[in-house]
C-alpha cells in the first residue's frame, strides 16, 4: 500500500516537473515571439522615421543624404522614444535630433545650415520712421523661445523682421500669459483695455472659448476699426478671409488674422478599421479630390462603417463619433448657412427659419437615429471612442491631432479629411475655429493705429523664396502640417484644400456674449425634435443678435 501511494506521488511529482518544463516552454516561445513581434515594429519604425528624418533635412534645410552622415540611432522597443545622431559634412560637431509630438524636433539642433531664402528687401527711398515704437504681441503660449530659428523659414523670417525692424525703426515682441486659463486670461485682457493699459498692443483672442469676452470688448467699443489703416491691404492673400468678413460689422473691421492659422475642423479616420470592413481607407481622399465629398456619400460610407463584429446583436463598431457642438455647427457651416448670420451690412440676424439650417441639422441627427453614431461618456474628452477604436471616423479640429490623438492613440494609424459638404452648398467648405487679432482701443494704440499695423503688416511678410519650396509647390505654411498626420495625402491635400482651395467660412454666432455654451446641439444629440428645439432657442437669438446690433448703430 505505501509503496502504491509513493508510486502515485512519484507520477504526480513527474506529471508536475513535465507540466512545469512545458509551461516554461511556451512562456520562452512565448516571450521570443513577442520580443520578435516588438522587435519587427520597431525595425519598421526605424525605416519609417529615418525616411522622414531624410525627407526633413531636404525639404528645409536643402540638405541632401550625402551632404550628412548618421553617426548613430536609438529606437526604443515597445515605445515612442527614438532619436537621430548626425553629422553635417565639413563639420565635427556631431548634432542629434528627437522624434517628439508626432515629428523630428529641431529645435535643440544647434546652429542651422543657411536658408536658400533670403529676405524680402525693404523698398528704396526715405524709409517710414516708427521712431523707436514697441508692438507687443499678447497671446496665452509665446515665451522666449518665440525668436528662436528651429528651421530654415524661421530664419529666414526672422532675418527678415530684424531688417525691417532697423529700417523702420520698430520692435516686435511675443507676449504669453502663460498658465492662465481661459477665463484668467480673458479677465487680464478685459481689465487692461478697459483701465486703458492694455497688455499688448496687438491681442489674441481664440474665436470660441473667449467668445464672450470679444463680444463684451466690441458691444463695449473697446476695439479699434482696423479698416481705417492705410498700409494695409486686408484684401491681400496672407490675411484669413474667413476672419475678416467675420469682423466686418457695419462698414468696419474690428479684427483680422493671417492666413497661416489653423485649417480648421475636418474628420479623422481610423485606416484599419476601414481596411478590417473593407472598405478602402483612401475612399474618403479620392473623393474630396474628386470634389464629391458629400453627405451622402458620407452617409452610405457610415452605413458600411457600423458594424457588430461578433454577431451578438450589439454594435461594435460605430461609424462616427465627435461633440454634439462641433457636429452640428460644422454641419451648418458646411451648409453655406447658421441659426445666427449677417445681413448685407454686417448686422447679425437670427436664422432659425432657413431651410438650409433644418437640412444641415436633419443630416446630424439622421447619424443618430440610423445608429451610426456614438458620443463620447467623457464631457471633455469627445475623442475617447475614435482613440479607443470604438468609431471609425471622429469630428474635430485639425488641432487634435497632436495635442489629443497622438497622445492617447500613438500607435493609431489615421488620417484626416474635411468635413462633407451640404447640398445647398454645393461643394466643400473651409470650417475655421479661428484666433483673431484685436488692437484694443486706448489712447496709444488709437495715436499709432497706422504704425502699430505697418509693423505687423511686415511680421506677417513672408521671405521670398518660401511662398513656394524650390522644385515642389507647398506654400509656406505646409511647414507646420507635413510632420504632423503619418500620411502624406492628409498635409499634401487636405491641408492645401483647407487652407488654399475651400471658400473659408466661420460661425458667425462666435460673436454673441453665450453662444459657445448653448446646449441646443446637445438637445437634438439626445433626441429631441429639432423644429422643437429650433423654436424654443430662436427668441434668445433674436434678443442676443438685437443687442449686439444697437451697439453699432
Amino acid at each position: 500500500m505505501f509503496e502504491k501511494i509513493l508510486k502515485i506521488i512519484g507520477i504526480i511529482l513527474a506529471l508536475a516537473i513535465i507540466g512545469t518544463i512545458i509551461l516554461f516552454v511556451v512562456i520562452i516561445v512565448g516571450f521570443s515571439r513577442n520580443t520578435k513581434r516588438l522587435d519587427e515594429k520597431r525595425d519598421e519604425r526605424r525605416a519609417k522615421l529615418t525616411e522622414e528624418f531624410h525627407r526633413d533635412m531636404q525639404q528645409y534645410y536643402k540638405l541632401n543624404r550625402g551632404d550628412y552622415t548618421i553617426v548613430s540611432d536609438f529606437f526604443e522597443r515597445g515605445t515612442s522614444y527614438s532619436l537621430i545622431r548626425f553629422k553635417i559634412r565639413g563639420e565635427d560637431q556631431v548634432r542629434e535630433v528627437k522624434y517628439e509630438y508626432g515629428g523630428w524636433n529641431f529645435k535643440d539642433m544647434g546652429k542651422y545650415p543657411t536658408p536658400t531664402a533670403t529676405p524680402t528687401p525693404p523698398p528704396t527711398g526715405v524709409p517710414r520712421d516708427l521712431k523707436g515704437l514697441q508692438v507687443t504681441l499678447l497671446d496665452w503660449w509665446s515665451d522666449e523661445s518665440w525668436d528662436v530659428a528651429v528651421n530654415g523659414y524661421k530664419e529666414a523670417w526672422l532675418d527678415q523682421l530684424h531688417q525691417v525692424e532697423n529700417v523702420y525703426d520698430f520692435r516686435i515682441q511675443r507676449k504669453g500669459l502663460l498658465g492662465l486659463s481661459g477665463q484668467e486670461y480673458a479677465e487680464a485682457v478685459y481689465l487692461s483695455i478697459a483701465n486703458d493699459e492694455p497688455l499688448g498692443q496687438i491681442i489674441t483672442l481664440e474665436s470660441r472659448w473667449v467668445s464672450p469676452l470679444l463680444s463684451t470688448l466690441l458691444a463695449e467699443g473697446l476695439l479699434l476699426d482696423v479698416s481705417k489703416t492705410e498700409t494695409v491691404d486686408w484684401n491681400d492673400d496672407k490675411w484669413n478671409a474667413g476672419v475678416t468678413e467675420l469682423m466686418r460689422i457695419n462698414g468696419k473691421q474690428y479684427g483680422f488674422a493671417q492666413v497661416a492659422g489653423q485649417a480648421g475642423v475636418g474628420v479623422f479616420i481610423n485606416r484599419k478599421i476601414f481596411r478590417e470592413l473593407g472598405i478602402n481607407p483612401d475612399l474618403p481622399y479620392d473623393l474630396q479630390k474628386e470634389g464629391k465629398w458629400s453627405w451622402e456619400e458620407f452617409l452610405q460610407l457610415c452605413e458600411k462603417l457600423t458594424a457588430d463584429t461578433d454577431n451578438d446583436g450589439v454594435t461594435d463598431v460605430y461609424a462616427v463619433t465627435g461633440a454634439p457642438y462641433v457636429l452640428c455647427n460644422a454641419a451648418l457651416l458646411a451648409n453655406d448657412t447658421s441659426v445666427v448670420t449677417k445681413d448685407e451690412n454686417g448686422f447679425l440676424k437670427a436664422n432659425p427659419d432657413n431651410p438650409s439650417v433644418s437640412e444641415a441639422l436633419s443630416f446630424v441627427r439622421s447619424l443618430l437615429d440610423a445608429g451610426y453614431y456614438i458620443q463620447s461618456e467623457e464631457k471633455y474628452n469627445p475623442q475617447r471612442p475614435f482613440c479607443d477604436w470604438f468609431a471609425a471616423m471622429y469630428v474635430d479640429d485639425e488641432l487634435v491631432d497632436t495635442t489629443t490623438i497622438r497622445v492617447e492613440a500613438p500607435d493609431l494609424e489615421y488620417g484626416f479629411v474635411s468635413f462633407p459638404y451640404g447640398p445647398n452648398a454645393g461643394s466643400s467648405r473651409s470650417i475655421l475655429n479661428e484666433e483673431i487679432l484685436v488692437v484694443p482701443n486706448c489712447t496709444e494704440t488709437a495715436e499709432r493705429l497706422d504704425d502699430i499695423l505697418f509693423a505687423y503688416n511686415w511680421y506677417a511678410t513672408v521671405p521670398e523664396g518660401y511662398e513656394y519650396f524650390s522644385g515642389c509647390k507647398y506654400p509656406y505654411w505646409q511647414l507646420s502640417y507635413d510632420w504632423k498626420f503619418n500620411e502624406d495625402r492628409a498635409w499634401d491635400e487636405t491641408i492645401r484644400f483647407m487652407f488654399h482651395d475651400y471658400p473659408q467660412t466661420m460661425q458667425t454666432g462666435y460673436l454673441l456674449p453665450d453662444y459657445i455654451n448653448e446646449s441646443w446641439p446637445n438637445e437634438i444629440m439626445n433626441g429631441s425634435g429639432i423644429e422643437e428645439v429650433l423654436a424654443k432657442w430662436t427668441p434668445q437669438w433674436e434678443e442676443e443678435t438685437e443687442a449686439f446690433n444697437e451697439a453699432f448703430r
